[in-house]
Order: C-alpha cells, then sequence, then structure tokens
C-alpha cells in the first residue's frame, strides 16, 4: 500500500502546473539520497502506516489504511521559495483527501539550503 500512495502523491504533484512551475519533475522524488544538487527540490517520504483490520476481516477483506506522509522542500534561494511551494503542496494534498498535521521551517546547515517540512495524514477505507 505504501507505494501505491507515494506513487499517488508524486504523480499528482508532478501534474499539477501550479508545483511544477516552482520545482520540475526530475526534482520531485520519493526518498531521500546521498546528496541533493537541484534546489528547489521537494521529497517525499512516508513517516507512519497502519493497515487494521475491519470487523468480518476474514469474509470481506475491508480495512482502514492510516498513513502519514512527510514532504520536505528544500531551497537555496529564500525562505519564501519554500513557502509558496509548500502552499502549492498543501492545496494538492488536501485535495488528494490529507489533512495537515505538521508544519516546520528551518535551515539545514548541512546542505547550506532553507527547508521547509510538511506531513499530512490519511485514513483511507480499502476493500
Amino acid at each position: 500500500m505504501t507505494l501505491e500512495i507515494l506513487k499517488e502523491v508524486r504523480n499528482a504533484y508532478i501534474a499539477d502546473p501550479e508545483i511544477t512551475a516552482y520545482v520540475s519533475p526530475s526534482k520531485i522524488r520519493v526518498g531521500w539520497q546521498e546528496s541533493i544538487t537541484a534546489f528547489p527540490s521537494i521529497i517525499i517520504s512516508t513517516v507512519t502506516e497502519r493497515e487494521t483490520g475491519q470487523l468480518g476481516y476474514s469474509y470481506s477483506k475491508r480495512k482502514t489504511v492510516s498513513t502519514t506522509i512527510q514532504v520536505d522542500i528544500i531551497s537555496r534561494k529564500s525562505v519564501q521559495e519554500t513557502v509558496e511551494i509548500a502552499d502549492k503542496v498543501t492545496d494538492k494534498m488536501l485535495d488528494l483527501g490529507f489533512e495537515k498535521v505538521g508544519d516546520m521551517d528551518t535551515y539545514d546547515t548541512l546542505m547550506k539550503c532553507h527547508r521547509k517540512t510538511l506531513r499530512f495524514s490519511r485514513l483511507k477505507y480499502v476493500e
């Protein structure tokens, strides 16, 4: 289920012209790699995922999937750029049925860039 959700989120970002106006699709990635050399970038990762069988699961296979996704937006240009991208990302995540549960601004001294970390959660019923 995790891979499906990560693909759904990345594909939604790439299809959104408001997001790709700031960040090219090649800089929207799932998961961290050794080093980031392209700015601005968006990194999507899973924080938690929990699947719970519903009453009668052995017959219907109905379950709930609770997922928390983290989106890191990094930029060397400015804090303003990370905030503008974050606003577009938040709008898209709300469209996908997620709720925003966390938001943090930092300066990453290791990568020498502005970083905005967002967290979104969604509860989904699956058969």
